[in-house]
């Protein structure tokens, strides 16, 4: 940066300088010239004549001497910001100053301590005795070029925040249309082959680096069987698979041996992987983390693996990941082994009476009397022989679609009745559903119906499972906000598994407690006594069965409510007869941010198959929270580039603004002061002054009303609809940028209709919408020439609703780029953000309406946009 220097003053400056005192001597002129607050400069040739008082403070000398005489380029760094020689530089803008009689341009000059100041420089041609001489303004602009830096890094901070979001939420609902794909494929009865390989396929599309695989273990319990591993290398499946499982057999082995989940975080240093080593080596894994696949019962039925291929540790995200992968794995096993052992059941069936591993009974023909049973039907049913034999069959124990009588009669027709669902009452009182196959044969010449059941129990709930897991995640998708997500899984829950009465507990703002929350549901009768006492409850960190749930972030299930010892409600319990209860945490990240529990009326030992149900059940919950954190997140961004475009219009508009004000208030002051004037008369005229003040008070109340609209559009307040007349809402703007027009000299022409249909919006949001529209069309008319500039401003009635369009006769659009301009930071001016009609279409949206815009014939375009209205469609 250059030094300056202070050159010795020459007899022609000091000559010019007298010339100036002459010219302009202490008169106003001279005061004006002196006191101006704006920095002022003369220079005369190539060098500074004269300067005012305000010009050495900003530069920091101490006096006139020691910038007089000096070019404009000692006065600067060498360089400028573009790169060009500040010496250059001057004299071209001092050459283009005196070519074009004034010159506005930025310059960066430097203080006499060497520190840099951009100003904005405004050069004047005037002439002095003959000689032409450059009248410079200079204006520190340092404040407005940090506030376009720092609205520069806004805009990319808020891109990048929105493509994040936009990412996320794009993710999550792939992820539950994966896994509702999935759940369909085992519903339909897809080979288990391939609905492993969606599952598997699904898993590794939320991690770029992740790489998974599912393995069974074998029907003698001794080794593992490839499942899908789409992504691993062919060698290394063919290795792994008919491998036997242990307490070193790699993670897969190890897992399904233990029956718990072995995170090996790298196989290079990790001895359960010594026997692996190589062929994990040769193809490239570095990590495996394995799970094993529980079933209903409590049985391995296999693993899912993920791997990496460096060393890794686990984190949340895949934690949640494996618990969905391993649920929805065991179900497709299980019911798969369902299938089969439902097509082996069939093949057995010709075998003997007794052997027969599946329930069978004999009745006579006519009057149903039970003959004889087999093992496995005692098994089944909970009742002796003893109790069974002579007894009618269906008044003991079925409960199926059919009577006694239509059975038979169909058997008689077609020899045969195959897999008839039927429920079976065991002597417990538990229910067990059945496919019952029934045929005629003779026994010693008495005619019989043979019944051979086979217990489908597991796979029905397995299938109720995947429907469970299919309707909430549909309905929790679409859920307006947590609370309704909540209703969704509790009535879900209660309507398929038989849990009577579900209900949810919130923490307290203040993190103290847990509340009964708004969310519950019941399939019973007389509980609100129940429902009540909750509501009023208060519980404390591990206090009750929600609060012992809040602090372990574990589920808990409690067999008899009524005696335990930490429910503070047992005595409300007992008398609204509940007895079981289950409650499973709902977690945002670590966060527990809910508790939901279930209750039984009868005493239930645990069951870790509902446990795993609705824990599965709570984790999709868990997907759906996210994701509404995660649009609630991008609600907000958008709300406030809303709000930051609407500012930088406002102050696109201050300029009308203060005219609007400024108008006014000049009437005020005034009527004011001819007030004062003839109340100063011994015998002031009353009347007049009470026309003035009125006058007064109405320039006050209009200066009231722009100030009152301008803050309404700079507030940053959350949106809040409610009816309106959106020909008032356009009135409002157009009052709003009266002036701006006038000084831009375009006409507008309102037809705002009168008794349309009342519209349900945001006021502030519809006015920034119609705002950016009728500045657009102003903007879009400034090259204009030729022709007279005018903007069409219209609001009508439509087929669809109410619209409201905004017609200019500007340079107009050129073909096939209409929908650019709806794009975010896609702009057509200088200096503009490139967000505002992104910004508008997305809040027309919002109100269910459409934005959109259509060429003119002539000349310019129209922006039009719908909103629908109350009465549309009404008779």
């Amino acid at each position: 940066m250059a030094a300056i220097n202070q050159p010795q003053r020459d007899t022609q400056g000091i000559n010019l300088q007298d010339r100036l005192h002459e010219v302009l001597p202490e008169s106003a002129l001279r005061l004006l010239f002196e006191r101006s607050p704006d920095p002022i400069l003369l220079i005369d040739g190539e060098v500074f004549a004269d300067c005012n008082q305000a010009a050495v403070e900003m530069l920091g000398y101490t006096g006139k001497g020691e910038l007089l005489s000096t070019r404009p380029s000692e006065l600067s760094p060498p360089l400028q910001p573009d790169g060009r020689s500040s010496f250059e530089k001057a004299d071209e803008m001092i050459a283009t100053a005196i070519e074009r009689g004034s010159h506005r341009f930025e310059w960066v000059c430097a203080r006499a301590d060497g520190s840099v100041l951009p100003v904005e420089v405004l050069l004047t041609a005037i002439t002095i005795d003959g000689r032409q001489i450059l009248y410079s303004v200079w204006r520190d602009i340092s404040r407005r070029k940090g506030a376009e830096l720092d609205r520069s890094k806004a805009e990319q901070a808020l891109l990048s925040q929105t493509e994040i979001l936009t990412s996320i939420t794009n993710r999550e609902d792939a992820f539950r249309a994966g896994q509702s794909r999935v759940l369909e494929m085992i519903a339909m009865g897809k080979p288990l082959a391939e609905a492993l390989t969606s599952l598997v396929l699904l898993i590794e599309a939320q991690s770029d680096e992740m790489l998974c695989s599912v393995l069974m273990l074998s029907d003698d319990g001794k080794h593992v069987r490839h499942g899908a591993a789409p992504s691993l290398p062919e060698s290394y499946v063919r290795a792994v698979d008919g491998a036997p499982i242990g307490p070193k057999n790699g993670s897969c082995g190890t897992a399904m041996y233990l029956g718990k989940q072995v995170i090996v975080t790298d196989i290079l240093e990790d001895p359960l992987w010594e026997d692996y080593r190589e062929l994990a080596t040769l193809s490239g894994l570095r990590a495996c983390w394995s799970t094993p696949i529980i079933s209903g019962m409590g049985k391995v039925l296999g693993s899912f693996a993920m791997y990496y291929r460096r060393p890794q540790t686990p984190t949340g995200s895949e934690a949640r990941l494996t618990e969905v992968a391993t649920h929805i794995a065991g179900i497709a096993i299980e019911h798969q082994r369902a299938e089969e052992e439902l097509r082996a059941s069939e093949e057995r069936f010709a075998k003997a009476f007794n052997a027969n591993p599946h329930p069978m009974s004999l009745a006579t023909l006519d009057e149903g009397r039970i003959l004889e049973v087999n093992e496995s039907f005692v098994t089944l049913s909970g009742y002796a022989r003893p109790e069974l034999i002579g007894r009618n069959s269906v008044e003991l124990i079925w409960d199926m679609p059919l009577t006694r009588g239509e059975l038979v009669e169909r058997v008689r027709e077609r020899d045969v009745v195959r897999d008839l669902e039927v429920k079976i009452r065991t002597k417990s009182g538990a229910s067990r559903v059945l496919l019952l196959s029934s045929l005629m044969v003779d026994i010693g010449g008495q005619h019989c119906l043979l019944s051979v059941s086979n217990d489908i129990t597991e796979r029905r709930r397995a299938e109720e499972q995947v429907s469970l897991l299919q309707a909430i995640t549909m309905e929790v998708a679409v859920a307006p906000d947590v609370s309704s997500a909540l209703e969704v899984v509790l009535r879900l829950v209660c309507q398929t598994t038989g849990w009577i009465l579900g209900q949810s507990w919130v923490p307290r703002e203040d993190g103290t407690a847990l509340e009964c929350g708004p969310a519950w549901f019941t399939t019973a009768d007389g509980l609100e006594g129940f429902r009540l006492g909750s509501e009023n409850a208060r519980l404390l960190p591990g206090v009750g069965l929600p609060g012992r749930v809040w602090s372990s972030k574990q589920a808990a299930w409690i067999r008899d409510v009524t005696v335990d010892s930490n429910f503070p409600r047992s005595v409300l319990a007992k008398e609204h007869g509940l007895k079981s209860a289950l409650a499973i945490p709902i977690l945002s990240g670590y966060e527990v941010i809910a508790v939901i529990e279930f209750f039984l009326p009868e005493p239930q030992d645990e069951d870790e198959r509902w446990v795993k149900v609705i824990t599965a059940v709570a984790a999709q919950l868990d997907l759906a929270i996210e994701r509404k954190h995660a649009e609630e997140k991008l609600r907000r961004t958008q709300a406030e580039l809303a709000h930051i475009s609407r500012v930088t219009t406002m102050g696109e508009l201050a300029a009308s603004i203060a005219h609007e004000v400024n108008q006014p208030l000049g009437a005020i002051v005034g009527n004011a002061d001819i007030c004062l004037h003839w109340l100063n008369e011994s015998q002031p005229d009353l009347q007049q002054l009470r026309e003035a003040l009125g006058d007064i008070a109405g320039d006050a109340r209009r200066a009231s009303e722009v100030i009152t609209r301008v803050r309404g559009l700079a507030k940053k307040n959350a949106p809040e609809k409610a009816p309106l007349d959106l020909s008032e809402v356009a009135r409002e703007v157009l009052q709003i940028v009266g002036h701006e027009a006038q000084r831009k000299q375009v006409a507008i022409v309102s037809n705002l209709a009168a008794g349309l249909p009342e519209v349900e919006g945001d006021r502030v949001q519809l006015q920034q919408v119609l705002l950016n529209l009728v500045m657009n069309g102003i903007e879009a008319m400034n090259g204009v020439k030729g022709r007279k500039r005018e903007l069409i401003v219209d609001t009508y009635r439509s087929k669809v609703g109410v619209v409201a369009a905004v017609c200019d006769c500007g340079i107009g659009i050129e073909s096939g780029k209409a929908e650019q301009l709806f794009k975010p930071f896609h702009t057509t001016k200088s200096g503009g953000m490139g967000m505002g009609l992104a910004i508008s279409r997305s809040i027309i949206e919002a109100h269910g309406g459409r934005l959109w815009v259509e060429p003119n014939q002539e000349t310019g375009a129209t922006f039009k946009f719908t909103l629908p209205a109350g009465d549309i469609g009404a008779p």
